[in-house]
């Protein structure tokens, strides 16, 4: 998940206080105690140029429980959704089976994936970068498994601007390797700093 915001986007997203704010959806309204209605943002577009529609949330929405040996299938935030459905490309309504206050908040979870790119995909596609064909401000270089990802900014991207045009994850299991890698500046920074390395770093 940590990885896939950077390419994806949810219909609702967190600000740093974790509180939801408008995503891929733009706004949401509770239509009564069963049923939510969420207004998409217009003007958004895949990385591969393909506008962003309701029928991408019917596909990603459908995909999740559906997906064999997915693994992370959040289907337990979308327990209560029984039904879903677009009246039009800018809508999706959503009907639980019993009332569901915080069902926004459960889409923060869930990316959105391009319903013509992501057909049919499974996991190595979207490890190899066929299908990693998402909204969010990067976009899918290089995945080498074990070692990196690399991605780079999208131009015109329908939210700010990141602050990087190329960015590369490194994955670095061992936590003095990790250290070390910083204190070297092969790396510009890490998470996971080993709590006994804080008053090293904090001194250098």
């Amino acid at each position: 998940m940590a990885y896939a915001q950077h390419i994806f986007e949810p219909l609702v997203a967190r600000d740093v206080n974790s509180q939801p704010i408008p995503g891929l959806a733009e706004s949401w309204r509770a239509v009564d105690e069963r049923t939510w209605e969420f207004k998409l943002r217009r003007g958004v577009k895949f990385h591969d140029g393909q506008e962003f529609t309701a029928e991408d949330v019917l596909f990603s929405v459908k995909r999740v429980p559906s997906l064999p040996n997915n693994p992370s299938p959040y289907t337990g935030a979308l327990r209560s959704v029984v039904a879903t459905e677009a009246p039009d490309p800018d809508t999706v309504i959503f009907r639980a089976d019993r009332p569901n206050p915080i069902l926004p908040s459960q889409f923060t979870i869930m990316s959105i994936v391009s319903h013509k790119a992501a057909a049919g995909a499974m996991p190595a596609d979207f490890a190899s970068g066929k299908a990693a064909i998402g909204t969010g401000p990067y976009r899918f270089v290089r995945y080498v498994r074990g070692e990196r990802l690399e991605l780079e900014r999208v131009a015109g991207h329908h939210g700010p601007a990141p602050a990087w045009d190329k960015v590369t994850f490194r994955f670095i299991p061992n936590p003095a390797t990790r250290v070390a890698a910083l204190l070297a500046g092969d790396v510009d920074m890490i998470d996971y700093v080993p709590t006994a390395d804080l008053p090293r770093l904090r001194s250098d």
